[in-house]
């Protein structure tokens, strides 16, 4: 179990009775804004490395590559099998964003009410290893939502199934619609956070996680849902945003913490508190 029992930073030493619910919303909403505007601690490492940009620059120039190849990869998925078609019509439903904010949402909508209900001591608004993870997932799988979802109207991309009628370089600045919305792939993005918040949190599993999570998102692919140049910038949105918000979590003392000191390719992803 995560613990802030030791090591709390100090914004959140604090002892207060709260019996109603509304001093109780006013305690955590205070606490959160002071975590959100709290400093790092002092000598902690950058939120943002050189690895990640190595990481972001390797993710777009592999996105740019993909670029001469999405026509013919989209194409050559028309022949999949109807089975195989149906298998990832399946798995694809695995990067709804749904299935990640909103059991989030539940998980730390029903932490408040029972440290408010047992009417005892506050510590902090994320006393358990269940509210930390929730908090992390949620703001990694969010943040990295908007991103992509702000770029899908900048670069108003047409979808796969409008290849026939626009091509697969057709970019409309500023246009709005879901078949305008190729680029970056949205499902992609929520995998890619997703998959790098259980990386964090499974460091022993990693490579089987990333595996995984890539395949998940590369059957935006195989249903022509996205061109492969899409998932590839989503899933690296995604990635980088869970990785950076847990760099950020870590420096605050929040539920993880860094190994190797944060530095280095080692270091490049926090652990969870114990």
């Amino acid at each position: 179990m995560l613990s802030l029992s030791k090591n709390l930073p100090i914004w959140a030493k604090e002892d207060n009775r709260e019996p109603g619910i509304l001093q109780h919303i006013s305690v955590v909403l205070s606490r959160i804004a002071k975590a959100l505007t709290a400093r790092p601690q002092a000598e902690t490492p950058p939120i943002f490395t050189s690895q990640m940009l190595i990481l972001g620059a390797g993710a777009s120039a592999l996105s740019v590559v993909c670029f001469a190849l999405d026509r013919q990869i989209s194409l050559a998925m028309l022949h999949e099998p109807v089975g195989v078609i149906a298998f990832w019509n399946i798995a694809t439903d695995a990067a709804l964003v749904r299935w990640y904010l909103y059991p989030s949402i539940l998980v730390l909508l029903a932490a408040f009410l029972i440290e408010w209900s047992s009417r005892q001591e506050i510590r902090a608004f994320w006393p358990s290893a269940a509210t930390g993870v929730a908090a992390y997932l949620f703001s990694s799988v969010a943040l990295a939502a908007i991103v992509t979802n702000f770029l899908k109207i900048v670069f108003g991309r047409a979808r796969p199934l409008l290849m026939d009628d626009y091509g697969n370089f057709s970019f409309s600045l500023g246009r709005f619609g879901h078949d305008y919305s190729s680029f970056p792939s949205g499902h992609s993005t929520t995998i890619g956070a997703v998959t790098l918040v259980a990386a964090v949190l499974a460091p022993s599993q990693r490579v089987a996680i990333l595996i995984a999570g890539f395949c998940i998102a590369l059957s935006r692919i195989v249903v022509r849902a996205h061109y492969p140049s899409d998932v590839v910038a989503g899933f690296a949105i995604g990635a980088l945003t869970a990785i950076a918000v847990g760099r950020w979590l870590a420096s605050r003392n929040l539920f993880f913490r860094f190994d190797h000191a944060g530095q280095g390719w080692a270091g490049l992803l926090p652990r969870a508190a114990t």
